[in-house]
């Protein structure tokens, strides 16, 4: 194995540890008996959705492990969707309740969405230069979905960051996840 991958892979699962770390106690917070009648389900599926997704994005770091030549530029551009990752865990759940100013869950959820949605969302077209990077028939390799995928993501994520709207966070809540764990199971399955 590539020493070089190795020592760039040691931040970026730190960084993607800690990501998972705040998810995980966010999911402990919520399973407590004192803390259920605050919570709200809609935030509870992002906290889920975004886990998934830190795994993933964990999983999918291997793709780099071919890479002999590593320059700071491509160092960088790694490490970039753990820190957004990261971010997007710390606004969706910044610690105790409160310590927030927010009386329930769902007022914070409604509060910060803009900012979860918009760093959640900018790792989508992130993804497509990350996948170029890996070359030319790893996005080939990726299939017809991939694109549209991307584009439900970002798009799906901007519509988030405007809307107030209740139904679109709850249809949303549910359909992202639904898209990505089906993505996944194609991607993964075909690409191992």
């Amino acid at each position: 194995m590539n020493d070089a991958f190795n020592y760039v892979a040691v931040l970026v699962s730190i960084i993607i540890g800690l990501a998972a770390t705040r998810l995980l106690s966010a999911m402990s917070e919520m399973l407590q008996v004192a803390n259920r009648p605050r919570i709200y389900w809609v935030h509870i599926m992002w906290i889920l959705t975004l886990f998934i997704q830190v795994l993933l994005s964990w999983w999918v770091l291997y793709r780099w492990h071919y890479v002999t030549n590593w320059t700071f530029f491509l160092f960088v551009w790694v490490t970039i969707p753990a820190i957004l990752m990261y971010l997007a865990s710390a606004v969706l759940f910044p610690g105790e309740l409160e310590t927030s100013g927010s009386p329930d869950w769902r007022d914070y959820y409604y509060k910060n969405r803009r900012s979860f949605f918009l760093i959640f969302g900018a790792i989508a077209p992130l993804d497509i230069v990350d996948t170029l990077l890996k070359g030319k028939q790893h996005f080939f390799d990726q299939g017809m979905l991939y694109l549209p995928f991307i584009a439900v993501w970002g798009f799906g994520c901007l519509t988030a960051a405007i809307t107030r709207n209740t139904r679109y966070h709850a249809f949303w809540s549910i359909a992202f996840p639904s898209v990505i764990i089906g993505y996944a199971a194609v991607v993964l399955l075909q690409l191992g």
